[in-house]
Protein backbone atom coordinates (compact mmCIF):
# COMPACT_ATOMS: atom_id res chain seq x y z
CA UNK A 1 0.00 0.00 0.00
CA UNK A 2 3.50 2.74 0.21
CA UNK A 3 3.45 2.90 -3.63
CA UNK A 4 0.09 3.93 -3.82
CA UNK A 5 0.62 6.73 -1.77
CA UNK A 6 4.35 7.10 -2.76
CA UNK A 7 2.28 8.05 -6.01
CA UNK A 8 -0.76 10.63 -4.63
CA UNK A 9 1.27 12.32 -1.62
CA UNK A 10 3.20 14.38 -4.34
CA UNK A 11 0.27 14.59 -6.97
CA UNK A 12 -1.92 16.02 -3.93
CA UNK A 13 0.20 18.39 -2.69
CA UNK A 14 1.44 20.06 -5.81
CA UNK A 15 -2.44 20.42 -6.12
CA UNK A 16 -2.76 22.05 -2.60
CA UNK A 17 -0.19 23.91 -3.79
CA UNK A 18 -1.99 25.04 -7.13
CA UNK A 19 -5.12 25.77 -5.04
CA UNK A 20 -3.27 27.66 -2.01
CA UNK A 21 -1.55 30.47 -4.42
CA UNK A 22 -3.73 33.20 -3.96
CA UNK A 23 -3.03 32.72 -0.03
CA UNK A 24 0.69 33.95 -0.64
CA UNK A 25 3.95 32.77 -2.22
CA UNK A 26 5.20 31.12 1.10
CA UNK A 27 1.86 28.88 1.86
CA UNK A 28 3.01 26.81 -1.16
CA UNK A 29 6.52 26.66 -0.35
CA UNK A 30 5.32 25.18 2.83
CA UNK A 31 2.95 22.46 1.53
CA UNK A 32 5.55 21.58 -0.90
CA UNK A 33 8.41 21.14 1.96
CA UNK A 34 5.23 19.00 4.46
CA UNK A 35 4.57 16.59 1.27
CA UNK A 36 8.22 15.87 0.05
CA UNK A 37 9.03 15.68 3.67
CA UNK A 38 6.14 12.64 3.96
CA UNK A 39 7.55 11.45 0.46
CA UNK A 40 10.82 11.16 2.10
CA UNK A 41 9.79 9.35 5.15
CA UNK A 42 7.56 6.36 3.65
CA UNK A 43 10.51 6.20 1.23
CA UNK A 44 12.96 5.81 3.78
CA UNK A 45 10.63 3.51 5.58
CA UNK A 46 10.48 1.53 2.47
CA UNK A 47 13.84 1.56 2.36
CA UNK A 48 14.87 0.09 5.70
Amino acid sequence: MLLPWLILIPFIGGFLCWQTERFGVKVPRWIALITMGLTLALGLQLWM
